[in-house]
């Protein structure tokens, strides 16, 4: 597999990167531990992403994952520490969504780990999607987006066009989007 910035690799490759993190030898448990330690920001909030990897959760367990795309290909890589497992999905299309493949390969191999269920898109009344289409502000970025109702389901984008990710509503205020990666609080 060759990315655009010239990194050759394999899955099998990025994950035995993976097998590095998760038993530290190459580089030893401090570079490691930078590796995977966020940045904060003056004020004190995590950037949620450490040396060149993000660091967060799924569904209650600890991630450490990298992500990568471009004309003809796709990659994500995904490393769950603390149960020392890890999924590597590398493609030549760009619009393979490796992150949501990754995902469902966590979902079934980690089922018995998972300490928060898999949250299920639930029914909302059109009035209750209705009255949660409007102009948001993300709370981190300052960027606007839009969320539309188009045919029953809300839409969001970053333009006022009434198009984009469809959002599933999980209860009253969070929706997934349909790409399984991203979820959204509309609370305004």
């Amino acid at each position: 597999f060759a990315g655009s910035t010239s990194v050759y690799t394999t899955a099998e490759d990025l994950l035995r990167w993976a097998g590095n993190v998760i038993h530290p030898r190459l580089g030893g448990a401090r570079v490691v531990a930078r590796l995977t330690t966020p940045g904060a920001l003056n004020d004190g909030r995590s950037t949620h992403y450490g040396a060149g990897l993000e660091i967060g959760a799924y569904r209650g367990l600890e991630v450490v994952k990298h992500r990568g795309w471009d004309l003809g290909y796709s990659a994500h890589l995904v490393i769950y520490p603390g149960e020392r497992f890890a999924v590597a999905i590398v493609g030549n299309l760009s619009t393979l969504a490796p992150e949501v493949l990754a995902r469902r390969v966590a979902d079934v191999r980690l089922a018995d780990r998972f300490p928060a269920p898999l949250p299920q898109p639930i029914e909302l009344p059109e009035d209750a999607l209705r009255a949660k289409a409007g102009l948001y502000r993300h709370r981190r970025t300052n960027r606007a987006h839009w969320i539309h109702l188009v045919d029953g389901v809300l839409r969001f984008g970053s333009e006022r066009v009434p198009a984009g990710l469809g959002l599933r509503p999980l209860d009253a205020t969070t929706f997934r989007g349909d790409h399984e990666v991203a979820e959204f609080v509309l609370d305004g």
